[in-house]
């Protein structure tokens, strides 16, 4: 009996399956998904777990001395500093949307950060408000506001937003109260946002796309057509995403995977941990 329980204690904490994977050892990114924030490489020779807690949507800064992140059901950005070890230093900085509660708006839960391609600004979703952060300037601005019905989520399933290959757009995926889910494109350059279409959500979550959704969307939100995934995290040069594939049942481990979109091949990366049970 005691064997046995040592033997889950192990698999619970992840032991059981971390060896390195095959993938850019070079490339480094910050992954969150309700378990923690972790600073991983390409190849899951380096992982590093930053903060416990529930926290999603974790994305690192261009220079890699910051994650920002979203604290479940949280009404801030959280940022936390980081070390040349990853370490977190000193008091995490926090943003919100600041023009909502000047206007005497209540507070409400945000999402979906993204860093800019300078590392100057962190956009993110308040609602169905486009948020964009100064860090020079040291305040936010609300840059559009998308019908009143859509709005983005705290988890892949629920929304979610990237920034484009040359830093010039976001590509928006919003759910909307109609139980559809909306995809939009934003300009930053001009402030102007373009609907691209509104599709069946049970659809779009099985990673099946309406033929009227352009290739350049796909890539963004989903890394590729050939390969897609909900909530793909790039490398600077976006050749690379990353992204933890579901499992479910006993036994269930939190896997990080990656698609080298150059050669158009997965590989494996590292195991996160290994619960009991996972939905």
């Amino acid at each position: 009996m005691k064997k046995l329980f040592f033997l889950v204690l192990l698999l619970v904490s992840g032991c059981g399956d971390s060896s390195p994977g095959k993938g850019p050892r070079e490339v480094l990114f910050a992954y969150g998904n309700g378990d923690g924030i972790y600073v991983l490489n390409g190849d899951g020779s380096l992982k590093k777990e930053v903060i416990g807690g529930s926290y999603y949507q974790a994305v690192l800064s261009p220079d890699k001395t910051k994650i920002a992140c979203v604290y479940d059901k949280d009404f801030q950005v959280t940022i936390f500093y980081l070390d040349g070890s990853f370490e977190s230093q000193g008091k995490p900085k926090t943003v919100f949307n600041s023009q909502a509660l000047s206007q005497g708006s209540k507070m409400t839960p945000v999402c979906c950060p993204v860093w800019s391609l300078d590392g100057q600004k962190i956009y993110f979703l308040n609602l169905n408000h486009l948020i964009a952060y100064d860090y020079q300037e040291k305040k936010t601005t609300s840059l559009f506001d998308f019908p009143d019905n859509q709005s983005g989520g705290q988890t892949d399933e629920k929304g979610n937003m990237k920034l484009s290959k040359d830093g010039g757009s976001l590509y928006c995926l919003l759910s909307e109260a109609t139980g559809k889910l909306a995809i939009w494109t934003f300009n930053l350059r001009d402030n102007q946002a373009v609907p691209i279409s509104s599709c069946d959500c049970d659809s779009l979550l099985q990673l099946r796309f309406p033929v009227e959704i352009p290739d350049d969307a796909v890539e963004n939100l989903f890394g590729s057509r050939e390969n897609p995934v909900l909530g793909p995290v790039y490398s600077s040069d976006h050749r690379y995403y990353f992204y933890s594939p579901k499992e479910q049942g006993f036994w269930a481990k939190q896997r990080i995977e990656g698609y080298d979109r150059t050669i158009k091949e997965k590989f494996d990366v590292v195991t996160l941990n290994t619960s009991i049970y996972s939905k």
